[in-house]
């Protein structure tokens, strides 16, 4: 099987973003979006803002508690945040996984191997999926009642392959040997001792984590809960928190840079099933993007200097 080369996957993805974007604001009409954006006020946006920077906070506690309990090292917390806000912004802005790897290189800056620094990311970005899988099945269940037979027969389809992948290897690390080459195990050698070094002493730990991992995705959700309630518009935080985890699952699909297009494009249909109107729903991402990167243009300008590596 060929594969196309990574600079034409990018180009093809850059292009996918650009067209679904224009094609979003073109449908739904920039002005009313403008519209929207300006009476929404800079009240909100400083609550806003403030609810992002907790989101973040709790998501810096997750990741300084993943580098404690794989390798024995504390790490700064504000050193943290900041490799957390550099990767957020990267991983958001680019077509591929770089801002995903960028993380793993910031750890390693900070004194840990590179086994350790992987096994970080991995156990962070499986609760990340796990939390938002959660929700976005609640949300199938409880509010799109449609999807709810295609959601049961992809998680039967998850369960039916793991118990596949059980009788096929008698150890799960089987399926590591054969599908990585030793190269690569050598590179990230430590990779498996600092994954069960992570969750070792119990199930406390992965409760810890996940309990932070949902706080972290609560503070997010009622960022665009409270746009939406600044413009009068009558619904329920639960609802919000679920069909912005479904929107979320869809844009994990790799098609577009950092899922844009495809998250907004989601979450115009799925908000529409509650009420909301397109332009209110557009708007209140694009102010959640300005309340975003503005949270991260402030990390990266007032922490650089000092806890950079």
């Amino acid at each position: 099987m060929v594969k196309a080369p990574p600079k034409l996957t990018k180009l093809l993805k850059t292009i996918i973003t650009a067209g679904l974007v224009v094609f979003i604001l073109k449908k739904i009409g920039l002005t009313n979006i403008i519209e929207v954006f300006a009476l929404t006020g800079w009240r909100i946006f400083l609550v806003g803002f403030l609810f992002y920077v907790i989101a973040s906070l709790f998501n810096t506690i997750l990741l300084k508690k993943l580098v404690l309990w794989s390798s024995g090292k504390k790490i700064n917390m504000m050193s943290v945040f900041l490799d957390a806000s550099r990767s957020s912004a990267f991983a958001s802005l680019t077509p591929s996984g770089a801002g995903h790897l960028l993380l793993i290189n910031l750890l390693i800056s900070r004194g840990l191997d590179k086994g350790s620094a992987a096994a970080i990311f991995f156990s962070y970005k499986v609760l990340n999926y796990a939390v938002v899988f959660f929700l976005a099945f609640m949300g199938t269940v409880f509010i799109m009642k449609d999807l709810v037979y295609s959601v049961t027969i992809m998680t039967m389809l998850i369960i039916l392959s793991i118990i596949m992948l059980l009788l096929l290897y008698e150890k799960p690390k089987g399926i590591f040997k054969k599908l990585v080459s030793e190269k690569i195990r050598n590179k990230f050698s430590g990779f498996s001792s600092s994954i069960k070094s992570v969750f070792k002493d119990g199930y406390w730990k992965i409760c810890i984590a996940i309990s932070l991992k949902f706080l972290c995705v609560l503070f997010l959700s009622s960022v665009v809960f409270l746009i939406m309630k600044s413009r009068g518009i009558s619904v329920f935080f639960i609802e919000i928190l679920l069909l912005m985890n479904i929107a979320e699952l869809i844009s994990r699909v790799p098609l577009t840079m950092g899922g844009f297009g495809v998250r907004e494009g989601s979450a115009v249909f799925l908000f529409s099933t509650i009420g909301i109107a397109a332009d209110v729903t557009v708007a209140a991402y694009l102010f959640y993007y300005v309340i975003m990167y503005s949270s991260i243009a402030l990390s990266l300008i007032f922490l650089t200097r000092r806890y950079g590596t």
